[in-house]
């Protein structure tokens, strides 16, 4: 239960402009959580994949912030990390390099919170603290940096050369995202504060990545919202969890939540879900303690979910959906831990069971059917 609560913890504008985005889009698609049929995962994937990450000295990582799968390579950037930006493996998992240092002095970050690739394989950082972006090449050398002029935590890079920034709650800001030029003048604004969040600072709005499509979530909030690739909103979608739903001060507070820890259960959406061509998937938490995995069809229009059972793990379970693999594939993580709880040893192969008793990490790739 432990690594189970530690997954579910890991996962938690200033500017005047002219242009306010409409903040939502009728209908807005709702995911009847009370209508979700029971989720059997082995019969919705065609294959299950195993990538061991290299656990040499220079490749050490404890958890995973974030994972973005581009140009044949995995970008991981660890939580809490107090040196390194984020780590670069190869599609096989050997460790390629480093990108990013954490420290004072030029081109050093102060408090990454978020990256994005290229497709040239050059990073971009978002440091919360310093209302700054750093450039570094695909090598890893450092080339520049810019300054915002609001505070933002999260960020997307989009097709036509603009930019996609989850805001904070500081100064005068009042909306959640901002969508600017290359040269980060805001040109809109999506989705106005409520007076009550606007003193609290608990959680951040973060953004996935798939083909054409960006999915922004907030935790806690219960609603998804799918923009376009050059930033223009498509599409959105509520988590109805129906009588399990938490008081809505508890989603701008969760705090308030504790009130109901293991007394009056409710659902809420912690972690970010990942977006493909033909499902979204994800993970809710309940206030006992479980984690549930939900896969939404997005085609057929059907939703499954499964109670995660931590004294019963196994990997053919999808736990923390991180990122999409060649547009098919839900990568999740699997901690050296695991390994004394997983209750299908035997279909892992060999070289896996040895990596992870070596205190190797490993991505579990489930590859699902259309």
């Amino acid at each position: 239960m432990k690594a189970f609560l530690y997954l579910l913890v890991i996962g938690l504008l200033t500017s005047c402009g002219q242009n306010t985005a409409i903040d939502t889009l009728e209908p807005i698609l709702p995911l009847r959580f009370e209508e979700a049929e029971n989720a059997d995962i082995a019969a919705l994937t065609d294959s299950i994949g195993f990538i061991a990450l290299d656990n040499n000295p220079e490749a050490y990582f404890t958890d995973i912030a974030k994972l973005s799968a581009k140009n044949g390579h995995f970008y991981l950037m660890e939580t809490f990390s107090q040196t390194k930006g984020l780590l670069v493996f190869d599609g096989e998992g050997n460790f390629i390099r480093s990108i990013g240092e954490i420290g004072e002095g030029p081109g050093k970050m102060r408090r990454p919170t978020d990256f994005d690739i290229f497709s040239d394989g050059s990073v971009v950082f978002l440091d919360r603290d310093l209302r700054r972006l750093f450039f570094y090449s695909s090598e890893g050398e450092f080339q520049k940096t810019s300054d915002l002029s609001f505070p933002a935590i999260s960020f997307v890079h989009l097709k036509d050369g603009g930019w996609l920034f989850s805001a904070n709650i500081q100064d005068t800001t009042s909306y959640k995202v901002v969508k600017t030029h290359a040269e980060f003048l805001p040109i809109e604004y999506h989705f106005p504060y409520a007076e009550e969040e606007k003193q609290i600072m608990l959680s951040y709005g973060n953004f996935h990545v798939e083909g054409p499509e960006i999915l922004y979530h907030r935790p806690f909030s219960d609603t998804l919202s799918i923009f376009s690739e050059t930033g223009n909103l498509t599409q959105q979608v509520k988590l109805d969890f129906g009588k399990e739903s938490p008081p809505v001060e508890a989603l701008y507070d969760f705090q308030k939540m504790s009130a109901y820890q293991n007394k009056v259960r409710y659902s809420y959406l912690l972690s970010r879900p990942v977006i493909t061509e033909d499902y979204i998937v994800g993970m809710y938490s309940t206030t006992f303690n479980e984690g549930v995995v939900w896969l939404f069809a997005r085609k057929s229009g059907k939703l499954n979910s499964i109670i995660l059972d931590m004294d019963n793990y196994t990997f053919k379970n999808i736990y923390r959906p991180l990122t999409v693999l060649h547009e098919k594939g839900i990568v999740s993580h699997m901690m050296p831990e695991v390994l004394a709880m997983e209750k299908n040893l035997s279909d892992i192969p060999q070289n896996i069971q040895e990596h992870l008793a070596d205190e190797g990490h490993v991505l579990v790739v489930h590859y699902l059917k259309e």
